[in-house]
């Protein structure tokens, strides 16, 4: 008799963990974009990746879709290539760094963004930056 209470006890103790478990894709859980996890440290995207968390993931996420002071950057390779017609991802990701108030995202104002990245940053930081975000599809 003990023994089927216990078997019972971790059933009902079990089962509620195991569905738990299992999930569902209704959660609110931003997925997780490995492509920028298995980046080499020492590629122009791995290099791109330290840049911008210096001087970027203060005000930009790149998974998920919180805004924090700019917008979210989590598909930005496949959105730049869709905002402005005739223009490459690349061309405006670089135009976006460079003169941040050429292209103003829905819902966010100009002069948000710091101003200064066309002499802060070095061509080759601005390179592996570009590099970087390109891999964020």
């Amino acid at each position: 008799m003990r023994i089927k209470l216990f078997s019972i006890f971790i059933l009902i103790l079990i089962i509620p963990l195991a569905l738990t478990a299992c999930g569902n894709d209704d959660d609110d859980t931003p997925e997780i974009n490995l492509t920028t996890a298995a980046l080499n440290p020492d590629s122009p995207a791995g290099r791109g990746a330290k840049v911008f968390q210096t001087y970027c993931a203060t005000c930009h996420v790149v998974i998920g879709d919180r805004k924090i002071v700019g917008p979210p950057l989590t598909h930005i390779a496949t959105t730049a290539s869709q905002r402005i017609p005739n223009m490459s991802a690349d061309e405006y990701i670089r135009e976006s760094i460079l003169n941040p108030d050429s292209f103003i995202v829905e819902g966010f104002s100009a002069g948000s963004m710091q101003q200064n990245f066309a002499t802060l940053l070095t061509s080759d930081q601005l390179d592996d930056v570009a590099a970087y975000l390109s891999v964020l599809e």
